[in-house]
């Protein structure tokens, strides 16, 4: 599990990471918890995304999108992958609550 690794080692840097994990836990582990980074798509990212935009403020989507490019990076230069980050070039939600 690549968030694993991710809150273990960031465990002590400060007290927000209780509530990333949280974050985690609620939003990304159902969907990518168990998957393997190789094998995310951007386009999955991307629906991923836009499934909160008529339920989440944007600021609340972006950080579920930042929380996840964390993740995955820190995975990507820890464990020396190759591979691009699925995350890289999505835009920020600007879409407002209906």
């Amino acid at each position: 599990m690549i968030a694993e690794i991710y809150f273990s080692d960031k465990a002590y840097e400060n007290k927000s990471n209780h509530r990333a994990l949280q974050r985690y836990k609620r939003h990304i582990e159902p969907i990518f918890g168990k998957r393997d980074i190789f094998n995310i798509a951007k386009n999955e990212i991307l629906n991923f995304r836009n499934s909160f935009i008529d339920t989440h403020a944007p600021k609340t989507i972006n950080g579920i999108i930042q929380l996840l490019t964390a993740i995955v990076n820190y995975n990507i230069k820890t464990k020396d992958l190759k591979v691009i980050n699925p995350c890289t070039g999505i835009p920020m939600s600007t879409a407002e609550l209906n």
